[in-house]
């Protein structure tokens, strides 16, 4: 596979391209083909979605609805966590402390030879993942 497989902060940035342009500019620069994104970076917009029903229900429910277009328009290029990507998160974690999400998700990178389009490179970095910032 090539590509890039997109980490939740970028997913979540794309919800605002008034506020990170640059973000939106990188991904509107990139065949449609080419991005994919984790089951698991689905799980971290839901968990946050859930926590701010709690707190804000009316911004919640915005944030629900644009959940709920990301299935469909991403469709069989959302990556499940198989016994491979598990496996290389077994191995990964023992280099350096890696937090359960982000380990799966560098593992599905590097399972799937893509590199990851994050925010947050330098937690990434130590693991032999390939990066790319697009908030830059």
């Amino acid at each position: 596979m090539n590509g890039y497989l997109l980490d939740t902060n970028v997913v979540s940035a794309l919800r605002r391209p008034k506020v990170f342009p640059q973000v939106a500019r990188w991904v509107r620069s990139l065949p449609d083909d080419c991005m994919w994104v984790s089951v698991i970076s689905m799980g971290e917009v839901r968990n946050g979605i859930e926590r701010k029903l709690r707190s804000d229900l009316e911004q919640g429910r915005v944030l629900e609805s644009w959940y709920e277009t990301l299935q469909p328009f991403y469709g069989d290029k959302i990556l499940p966590v198989d016994l491979e990507i598990a496996e290389r998160w077994g191995q990964l974690a023992i280099r350096q402390p890696l937090a359960i999400a982000d380990g799966l998700i560098a593992a599905s990178a590097l399972v799937h030879d893509l590199t990851l389009a994050t925010r947050n490179t330098s937690d990434f970095e130590p693991h032999g993942v390939r990066v790319v910032n697009p908030f830059l």
